[in-house]
């Protein structure tokens, strides 16, 4: 009679953690609370200009595809050390494109956050920033792992794992490894940058030997 109790226990506790998870999917426009156990990005997801999007503790963020988190306005992505958040791909060899920060206000926040598995190529500006792209933005980063994100070879991307352009953003206590790019595995920074990082890790970047 114990047994076939803990059986029936077990069954319960699994059905009611299934109706308890929920899946959102999202493209375009962004902004709100994103509380979701999973949320599936299936295009290109803007914060636009004066808008904040707040991501909460143990959130995984999926990119079904190559597309991008563009981020004009604020973004609060904030885990903690028990409750991570992740931006991933959903397939590991196609990646996605990172997350773009784009003449952003100050003050967006990126803790206790893994972001993995981004690439970034194209024209212009799209080849550069694997993981995580700063142009004319300060975000604070902090107790973040960015690792296994890459830039194209040709034409040259740079930053495997962080680019900044005239950006200054804080980075501290965060893990920054197993990145690649033609130039600046870990990191990049040019025009301005002045990236204050403290206590971080950053170990095990690639560029190609030629």
């Amino acid at each position: 009679m114990k047994h076939s109790f803990s059986i029936l226990s077990s069954i319960i506790l699994l059905n009611c953690s299934n109706a308890f998870a929920e899946t959102i999917t999202v493209s375009g426009n962004v902004s709100g609370t994103w509380s979701a156990d999973t949320v599936l990005v299936v295009g290109d997801v803007r914060v636009p200009v004066d808008s904040t999007l707040t991501i909460e503790p143990g959130v995984e963020v999926v990119f079904r595809g190559y597309y991008k988190l563009i981020v004009n306005g604020w973004l609060s992505a904030e885990g903690t050390e028990n409750d991570l958040i992740l931006f991933t791909a959903a397939d590991t060899s196609h990646a996605w494109h990172g997350i773009r920060f784009i003449d952003a206000p100050d003050n967006s926040h990126l803790s206790y956050c893994v972001i993995q598995y981004g690439h970034a190529e194209g024209a212009t500006d799209d080849k550069h920033g694997g993981g995580i792209y700063c142009l004319n933005s300060n975000p604070v980063i902090s107790w973040c792992t960015i690792q296994c994100n890459s830039t194209q070879d040709f034409p040259e991307g740079f930053g495997g794992g962080v680019y900044c352009d005239n950006s200054s953003p804080s980075i501290s206590d965060c893990i920054i490894c197993k990145n690649s790019s033609t130039k600046g595995g870990g990191l990049y920074f040019i025009d301005n940058s002045h990236a204050t990082i403290i206590r971080c890790i950053i170990a095990e970047n690639t560029i190609p030997y030629y």
